[in-house]
Order: structure tokens, then sequence, then C-alpha cells
């Protein structure tokens, strides 16, 4: 009786899950009668004849199948030998139609390719169904001599596996900036930060067109879905202050005084008074004149005489803490820029009055910034978060070991002491040299091997200790230049009050 084409696929799903050396094992008497069958199965294998020959491959399987059985069931080889030499033709010619279909379709077979490097049997499943189910049919016309038939079919299957690459590539590539746009719009951030939200998906077009426009070349596209995700993520911030605004927990002078904060320590490194009374732009424009000047004589001593290394390498450590002051401190005032664009009159209280618990806050960073030298920690106040950023940790390249006897890092647990009880979390960050998902594995390395280190030797307990490695998803430096790169390489401590 002819056996059904179900029955006949759920044989052949039976075989592939059974390793083929365990099969011919059954007895040291039937390992050299399925020798031959199995090697011309492999060499079928190896053709895609599993793709490629979809008449004779499952035939061939079926019998294999068949001989298994009996062969297991301990039935005499006079039996079931029928069944493999069946089974071994079948594969040999499985084996020569897939050599045929594959110079007939290799542009389908290209796209297949293509389409399975970027994953495409799971981040474009109908698209891929539908380019196996084609390539299928195509494979079986060829086999059959029909191939004007399975000109049409192979088409469709290349169609089909094209456009799953596209949109696996733009899997890969979107998904956290669309995702981080989808959470802005189910928060409702548009009502307070719609000009940043509208640049963010700005972007995130501009990045889909670019993938249109060439899926090999992604380098400008991973550029704009990373500034759109970015931009998501500012509105959010923007979103969440008006509303810190609009509920009263914090009136505008507040929010003022708070965002001058980095501009006074950053001030306070060049040895400069802050002043106010007549805005920002003067006082930014003395800060970026100051740095430029320490640059250009940093790059003057670069070219000076070897004794000066010493006077060098101060120069650019001072450079770098300087250019992340004023990095930070540029990101705040943007955001304070677009807030008070969106202020209501009236929508806070004027007067400057904090609450006790505020101003012991605020003290932290500067009782901490005692601790430490300037190359060795940055303390930043953000909000209720304080953020120890360790600069003088630095892992050795490519490595997470924690250098031994390192200053900042046994500073640290003093550091710590001014928040008994509060969580913590571990961020490492690295620049953008190298890939993404190795820097971001790297980062989580370093951020473990420092939590390893405040557990075990500082005794804060494991329960309030978090590390994560954020890669290069969020850098506070250009990554254009060295300096940049070096300060995009941290490790920040964020200290959550309890």
């Amino acid at each position: 009786m002819r056996t059904s084409r179900k029955s006949l696929a759920l044989l052949i799903c039976l075989l592939a899950a059974m390793p083929i050396e365990h099969v011919a094992a059954q007895s040291e008497r039937d390992q050299a009668l399925f020798a031959g069958a199995k090697a011309a199965r492999d060499k079928a294998l190896e053709a895609k004849a599993d793709v490629l020959s979809p008449v004779s491959f499952p035939k061939a399987e079926g019998n294999y199948v068949r001989a298994v059985k009996s062969s297991e069931r301990g039935t005499q080889p006079n039996r079931f030998t029928k069944q493999l030499n069946k089974a071994e033709v079948q594969y040999q010619e499985a084996l020569q139609n897939a050599n045929v279909a594959q110079v007939a379709l290799a542009d389908v077979l290209e796209s297949r390719a293509a389409a399975a490097k970027v994953d495409a049997r799971s981040r474009a499943r109908d698209l891929w169904a539908g380019g196996e189910r084609y390539l299928g049919m195509a494979a079986k016309l060829f086999e059959q001599g029909r191939r004007g038939g399975g000109t049409k079919e192979a088409g469709i299957a290349n169609t089909n596996y094209r456009q799953a690459e596209l949109v696996s590539i733009k899997a890969a590539l979107l998904t956290e900036a669309r995702n981080q746009i989808a959470r802005a719009r189910k928060n409702r951030d548009e009502r307070y930060a719609s000009l940043t939200l509208a640049k963010a998906e700005s972007l995130l077009t501009q990045a889909d067109r670019r993938i249109d426009q060439d899926r090999y070349s992604t380098e400008e596209a991973e550029r704009l879905a990373y500034e759109a995700s970015y931009e998501a993520r500012h509105a959010m911030d923007i979103s969440k202050n008006v509303r810190l605004l609009k509920d009263g927990t914090r009136n505008e002078e507040q929010l003022i005084l708070h965002w001058e904060e980095p501009l006074k320590r950053l001030s306070g490194l060049l040895q400069i008074e802050p002043r106010f009374d007549d805005g920002y732009e003067k006082l930014t424009s003395t800060l970026e004149e100051q740095i430029t000047g320490l640059q250009q004589a940093g790059e003057q001593l670069k070219v000076g005489q070897k004794e000066q290394s010493e006077i060098i390498t101060g120069q650019q450590k001072e450079l770098v803490s300087l250019r992340r002051e004023l990095a930070n401190m540029k990101l705040e005032l943007a955001q304070m820029d677009e807030l008070l664009v969106t202020m209501i009159p009236g929508s806070g209280t004027s007067g400057a009055n904090t609450t006790g618990g505020a101003s012991e806050s605020r003290s932290n960073p500067v009782s901490i910034n005692n601790l430490f030298s300037r190359d060795e920690a940055v303390v930043l106040q953000e909000n209720n978060r304080t953020i120890i950023r360790l600069v003088g940790l630095e892992f050795p390249t490519g490595s997470s070991a924690l250098p031994k006897n390192n200053s900042a890092v046994r500073k640290l647990r003093d550091g710590l002491n001014f928040f008994p009880n509060s969580y913590i979390t571990i961020e490492g960050h690295t620049d953008s040299q190298g890939a993404t998902d190795q820097n971001r594995r790297l980062s989580q390395s370093r951020a473990e091997a420092l939590r390893t280190y405040v557990v075990n030797n500082i005794g804060i307990p494991e329960s309030r200790v978090t590390a994560i490695g954020k890669g290069e998803s969020q850098p506070i430096a250009s990554n254009e230049t060295m300096a940049g790169r070096t300060a995009n390489r941290r490790i920040d401590v964020v200290i959550l009050p309890n």
C-alpha cells in the first residue's frame, strides 16, 4: 500500500530527530549495511537535496526510515536490505537533481542565504515561509523537467526572500528606536515634548529610507536610528520634568537652580566665578574658550620635548574631565530650554523654598567630591540620584579584570557611606569602537567585576547592588575624537536613596 504524504512526513521528522550515528549503530551487524545509504544521504544533504529535490529525497527518507525501524526490531537483514538499496539509489538521484537545481536556482539560493544570515526565519516568519513554499514548488517542477513553470515560482520565492531580508535588517537596526517612540506615545509625552518626539520620528523615517536605498551599507541608518532613540528618551525626560512642575513637586525657580549646578561645577574646575545675572550665554562662551585654550595647549605640548610628557598627560586628563562636564552641561541646558518653552504661566509657585530632604541631597555631591581627586572621580546629581563617575578606573584593553590598588575604587567605600541603605546600580559604558554586541558584553563584564568588589569588599548586600552593561548606547562626548572616546569609556555608580 502506498504511503500517504502525511505519514511520510512524520517518518522523515522522526528520522531527523534521531542522530544517524545512533540509528546505524543499532547492532554491529547492521552498521556495514547502512554505510552506503548513510554516505549517500550525507552527500545529498550537503547539496541541499532536502530543499532542492522534493520528489526523490522524501522517497529516499521514507525507505531509509522503514529500514531503520526494521533494524531496531531485530528483523533479519534480508527483510530490509531492499529498502536500503532503494534509499541509496534515491539519495543519489536527489543529489543529481539538487546539483542541477543549484545552477538553475542560483539567484534564489543566494537570496535565501542572505535572508538566513540576518535571521529572517524568526524576524520575518511569514515572508520566509512563503519563500520556502515557492522554492519547494519551483524545485519540484524543475525536478519533473517542467522548467517553464518552475521559473515563475522561483521568481516569487526570490521576491519573498529579498523582502524577508529587508524586514529583518530593519528589525535589527530600528526596533530599539521604534520601541522608545512607542513608549513615549503610550505615555502621551507628545503633550509636553511634541517637537522633540516629532524629531525622533523624523529621524526614524530617515533611517528606514536609508535602509531601503542600500540595505548593505547601514552605518548612516544606524546613526539615524541611534539619534531617534535618543530623541525619544529626551522627549520622555522633558515630559517628566513638565509633569513635576504641573503637579507642584518642583517650581520653575527650583528647576532653573538645579540646571545651574553643572555650570557651577565646571566653572569651579576652571577657577571661574559663575554669574547668572545676565543669563547663560556669556558664562558658556567663557567656559568654551577656556577649554579650547587647554586643548590647544595640550596639542602644543604633544610636539614639545620628551621630558614634558608628564605635563602633557596631566593636561590631557584635565581636558577629558572638563569636556565630560561640558557635555553634561550642554545636555541639561538643552533640556531646560525646551522645557521653558512649554511652561504655562502660573504652573508653579515662585520662590526658592526647598524641603530639608532636598537640601540634604544637594549637599551630598559636594561632600563626596572632597573624597576624590579630579583624576579619580566626578560626582553628579540628577534629580534624586547621585552618580559617582569613576574617571580614574581604567580597565586594560578588552579586559574586565578590575585593576588592583586603584585609588578611586578604594575610596568608593567612604563615598557609599554617605548613602546608607541605598540601592546601587553599577553601569558599564564603552566608546563606539568595535562591534555593538561585543561592547555591550564587555561593559556588562566590567560592571559585574565592580559589583563583585562592592559586595565582597565593602559589604553591601547583593540585593541592593545591580550591574548593567550599556555598551556604547549612552555616550557623554563625541566618539569622533580620542578625548571623547576616553570620556565615554567609564563606570558610573548610580545611587538611589531608599
